[in-house]
């Protein structure tokens, strides 16, 4: 059984001319498990899909199902916990008002009845695997850098203990030692905790490496589904003609 069903979900919202189409009739399973890279240019849609698997915006037309149970709203997605979205810009997952370790400590204690004592417990052992020290834990988040703060919004996702994690571009403000670190480690606790991982990239060299299957979005709509390896060697869309092409010169 799949973990959320889309089904021909469309997304559309006022534009100049009328009405502009921002998702086009997508269908797409989310397994437990499962690791789907989604890939696809600048404003091909792959954000706004994001956001229709968390709750952020709800689909003008078609539907959503959560563990065969059809949602009636979005916000049931927003706040459903073991839905997590951490996106490419951390701000959006981080509340600025609040040094960052008592915001997720309380995070912990009201949605997972955790002492304070285990959260805190919980916090230091993964802020230690993804480098993030008790001095940065201590500060507000306008006081860290670009990718302490987007490590620390992927902290916060992982204690939540997620059946769906949705990463969109969350690596970008990484260095690339860095970017392969925070995936492995990110890949190492999808194993561990059986999540359904959904990665939005459009980094191949990266993908390449901790990716089978992946979805190709264009234009609003997915356009080809399936193996990594055969969408690379066989690309559909301009965007993966010249990815392909520039990953054939880095290998």
């Amino acid at each position: 059984m799949a973990l959320l069903k889309l089904n021909q979900i469309t997304k559309t919202a006022p534009s100049s001319k009328g009405r502009r189409v921002i998702l086009n009739n997508i269908s797409l399973d989310i397994y437990s498990n499962k690791k789907l890279a989604v890939i696809g240019a600048s404003g091909s849609g792959k954000t706004s899909l994001a956001k229709i698997i968390k709750g952020y915006i709800s689909p003008t037309s078609g539907s959503v199902l959560f563990k065969d149970n059809k949602v009636a709203s979005s916000s049931q997605l927003l706040t459903n916990t073991k839905i997590q979205l951490v996106f490419q810009d951390p701000d959006q997952s981080l509340t600025p008002q609040r040094i960052v370790s008592s915001s997720i400590v309380e995070f912990l204690c009201s949605y997972k009845g955790l002492s304070k004592t285990d959260a805190l417990m919980k916090l230091s052992s993964l802020s230690k695997e993804l480098r993030i020290t008790p001095a940065q834990l201590n500060k507000y988040p306008h006081e860290l850098s670009g990718g302490e703060k987007q490590r620390v919004a992927l902290i916060r996702a992982l204690l939540a203990e997620p059946e769906i994690l949705v990463c969109d571009e969350i690596l970008s403000a990484l260095d690339q030692p860095l970017q392969e670190e925070v995936l492995n480690l990110l890949i190492k606790y999808q194993k561990k905790s059986a999540f359904a991982l959904i990665f939005i990239s459009h980094d191949l060299s990266l993908l390449t490496k901790f990716f089978d299957e992946a979805i190709i979005v264009d234009n609003a709509q997915i356009v080809a589904r399936g193996s990594l390896s055969d969408l690379i060697n066989s690309p559909t869309t301009d965007f993966m003609k010249k990815s392909s092409e520039a990953l054939s010169w880095l290998l």
